[in-house]
Formats: structure tokens, C-alpha cells, sequence
């Protein structure tokens, strides 16, 4: 039901044609007036009580297609609007009617008045209605499961815990006691496992128009957009949004980039559910940051080969080459923070499998990087000075040495410990040193 329009005489003669087309093809006469609303309108009336069949896929594309344009989405809405009253007065010629969208804004008018309308979106009921679960997956694709097995070379329980971290991890429900599979992501990798534990969802829907519009309106800052804590009260989570107070946590929600977490008294609180969602999103965020340009564009593949090689002298060289690739227009706050996040966020984007501020029992790691066959742990400092860059390294280095990271990696990993001091007097690491040996040097 897009319609592309900016006046309401085009909205009018396109939404008549779309009408008439679609009369046409279900074989209805379609009446001979010049407005489609009242066209429409006779159509709903005449079909009987409880004789017509109504589905609405998408309701609010027009909206979210024209968030970055306050005319446009005003007009969208105020036509959407006549649209539905006119479905809500025509309540008892409908059999059943059923709508699907992203985005519950409040001003369209179907979300008040309509007493038969029920919004399933987080019931209980319907929490598995739009994915599978895990008996679903193991019960309905078991010769799928197995030879995608052997291609991938995975036995079941690797295999099905690969496709739990890639693929699952949605949830609709407050309860929280179900969580799902996206089924265009599963059915595409048991169709075509030679590729992989493939980023379906980017390559479909991984530039989304609901964020990129938002983000002209708001200014995002990329890295804090993938990186900050998601939390919202219960209130809002259930109202519909009105165009002036926007939330970004939800249009992520909704626009399943998020799941919800836990379901408390007074907030909700979500996560990414899987590395295939959590990636697409840090890739979306990395080409922003990166003024447009993708990681490949900033020498990623160089980065991955000196991390595979072991070499922290060219890891930091490529650490430095993304820094100094983030246009000096981009949101800067001179801050170790910075610096994590900027670099994580790339490595993400390119699904380099990282840990940004990952817990262990005595602190935080600032960065972590795992390898087929090393594991790679770095803690930086910020110096306002260059005076000061000793003083931080030597700080980063007892930190790496007190807080034992990595002590709970039971796997064959070597590892790699890097201290590393990011001065405010430009963007790029200008000391650091491997811990392992203890002696410092310069980038």
C-alpha cells in the first residue's frame, strides 16, 4: 500500500488506480467515481455483513519511507487516517480483517475505536506464530539438518548450537518463554549450506529505510546507536509513537533488530537476538561512521591477516588505518570508549567475532578478538597529552595483568595481550605494548 505522493491530489488518483487494478484482479467491480475513498467505501458497504475478507500488509510503509520529510509523512498520515475510519465504520461488513506492519503510530486512527481489532504483536498466545522453534527446527528439517552437517562438517549438537547463535533469539512475548528462528535465514542456509552460517538478513533487509530515514531527523551517532544499553518503560513500549517523540529503541524493537530481554514491572529491556541481527546492524552503523565507505574500503582484510599472523605491530598500523579513515565530521569524543567502540564496530560489520567490555571476575576487558587460533585481548587508555602516554600504558598494562583476561577461555587459544594508549591530540593509537613481553613501542 506504498504509495508515492506528495500532494493529496496524487495520492488520490494513484491510491484509484492501485484500486481499480486490484478489483480487477479479484474480479469486483470497482465503482465509477473519481475518489477512491468513497469508492472503497461503497465496495465495504455492499459486500454484506460479514461478507468481506480485508488484509492490509504493511500498513505503515508510507509512513516510515517519509520520516525524514514532516510534509510528506503529514500527509501520508492524514490519508491513512480517512482510509481507516472508513474501515472502522464499516466494522460489521467485514468477516475478517487482518493487518501487518512495523511501526504503531498513534495519529492513523486504527489503533482507537475499532472494538473487534486486536493487536497480537506481544501475546502470548501468538509468540511462535512468526518463527520456528526448537522443536520445530529439529522435528520438520531433519534430513536438511543432516546434510548440512557434513557440508559444514558439524556434527548435530555443533550444528544446532551454530544455528541457536546465528539464527534464534527472537521474542515477542513479555513472558519471554518463547524465543524464535528467522525463518527466511533458516530456510536459506538449509537450502544452501555451502555457503555458510550466511548474513541473510542483511543481504534482505539489512538497510533498513525506518532507520536511515530516522537517523536524518535525528542525527544518530553510530556507535552509540549499536552500543548503548536498551531500555524502555512499560507504557511506552505499549503506546503508539507520535511522529514528534520518535523512540530509537523501539523503531529497533519493530524493526527486528531487537528482542526483548526481560519484561520488569515498570521497563522492558531487549538484546540483540543473534550474531546474524547484531552483525547487520554494526555493518549498517560501520558504513555510517565510515562516512559511506564499507570496511573493506578501510583495509579489513589486511587487519584480519595480521591478526591471524599474530603480529601486533601490524594490527595496530590497521587499527590506525580505520581511525584515521572516520571522516572528521563524524561524532568524536576523546575517550578510550571512542576508540573500543569505533574499532569494534568495523570488526562487527565485517563479522570479525569480537567482545567489547566483556565481564570476567575481575573487571571488563576493553576489546577482545577471537581467531580460529588466538584470542586477542586489548586495553586502552585515553592520554590529553603526550606527556601522558607513558604514565597510560603502564596503567593498560597492570590492568591487562591484574584483571587475569582471558583466564576463563578453556579453549586451545593462544593468547595475545595488547595495552595501547589513544591520545586526544589526534585519532590514532600512538603507543602500545604487548604485555606478554613487557616492552614498549611505538605505532
Amino acid at each position: 500500500m506504498l504509495i508515492q505522493a506528495r500532494t493529496e491530489a496524487e495520492w488520490m488518483r494513484k491510491a484509484l488506480l492501485m484500486l481499480r487494478i486490484a478489483c480487477g484482479q479479484a474480479g469486483i467491480h470497482c465503482p465509477s467515481v473519481n475518489d477512491p475513498l468513497e469508492a472503497f467505501a461503497e465496495i465495504l458497504f455492499s459486500s454484506g455483513t460479514r461478507g468481506l475478507v480485508l488484509l492490509i500488509d504493511e500498513y505503515d510503509a508510507p509512513l516510515t519511507h517519509h520520516l525524514h520529510e514532516p510534509d510528506v509523512f503529514a500527509l501520508q498520515e492524514g490519508c491513512l487516517e480517512s482510509l481507516f475510519s472508513i474501515i472502522k465504520n464499516g466494522n460489521e461488513y467485514l468477516r475478517f480483517f487482518m493487518m501487518t506492519g512495523v511501526t504503531k503510530f498513534s495519529h492513523t486512527g486504527i489503533f482507537s475505536g475499532f472494538n473487534d481489532l486486536k493487536d497480537i504483536s506481544c501475546d502470548v498466545n501468538f509468540g511462535s506464530l512468526l518463527g520456528y522453534t526448537d522443536g520445530e527446527i529439529e522435528t520438520c528439517f531433519g534430513e536438511y539438518l543432516e546434510n548440512a552437517g557434513r557440508v559444514v562438517k558439524l556434527d548435530r549438537k555443533d550444528l544446532l548450537s551454530a544455528l541457536r547463535r546465528n539464527y534464534d533469539g527472537y521474542c515477542f512475548t513479555p513472558d519471554t518463554s518463547v524465543r524464535v528462528y528467522a525463518p527466511w535465514s533458516v530456510l536459506n542456509f538449509l537450502q544452501s549450506p555451502e555457503k555458510g552460517f550466511f548474513n541473510w538478513w542483511y543481504e534482505s533487509a539489512g538497510q533498513p529505510a525506518v532507520l536511515k530515514n530516522f537517523s536524518e531527523i535525528r542525527g544518530l551517532d553510530s556507535p552509540s546507536v549499536f552500543f548503548n544499553e536498551r531500555k524502555v518503560g512499560v507504557g511506552k513500549f505499549y503506546a503508539g509513537q507520535e511522529y514528534e517523540d520518535l523512540d530509537e529503541t523501539l523503531l529497533l524493537f519493530q524493526a527486528g533488530y531487537l528482542s526483548i530481554e526481560k519484561f520488569g514491572d515498570n521497563e522492558v529491556s531487549f538484546r540483540y537476538p543473534n550474531e546474524e541481527v547484531s552483525d547487520s546492524l554494526a555493518r549498517y552503523c560501520a558504513e555510517k561512521l565510515l562516512g559511506g565507505r564499507s570496511a573493506d574500503d578501510v583495509g579489513i582484510e589486511n587487519l584480519i591477516r595480521a591478526l591471524d599472523a599474530d603480529d601486533p605491530s601490524r594490527v595496530i598500523a590497521d587499527f590506525n588505518r580505520i581511525l584515521t579513515g572516520i571522516p572528521c565530521d563524524s561524532a568524536f569524543i576523546g575517550s578510550e570508549n571512542w576508540c573500543r567502540n569505533a574499532l569494534a564496530l568495523v570488526l562487527r560489520g565485517a563479522r570479525v567475532r569480537t567482545a567489547a567490555e566483556r565481564h570476567n571476575a575481575f573487571g571488563r576487558s576493553d576489546l577482545e578478538i577471537f581467531r580460529s587460533h588466538v584470542h586477542w585481548f586489548f586495553e586502552f587508555k585515553f592520554a590529553r597529552s603526550n606527556d601522558l602516554l607513558e604514565r597510560r600504558l603502564n596503567e593498560a598494562e597492570a590492568q591487562l595483568r591484574s584483571r587475569r583476561y582471558g583466564e576463563d577461555d578453556l579453549s586451545d587459544r593462544r593468547m595475545i595481550r595488547v595495552a595501547a594508549v589513544f591520545p586526544g591530540t589526534n585519532r590514532r593509537i600512538s603507543a602500545w605494548r604487548r604485555v606478554d613481553d613487557a616492552k614498549p613501542s611505538d605505532a
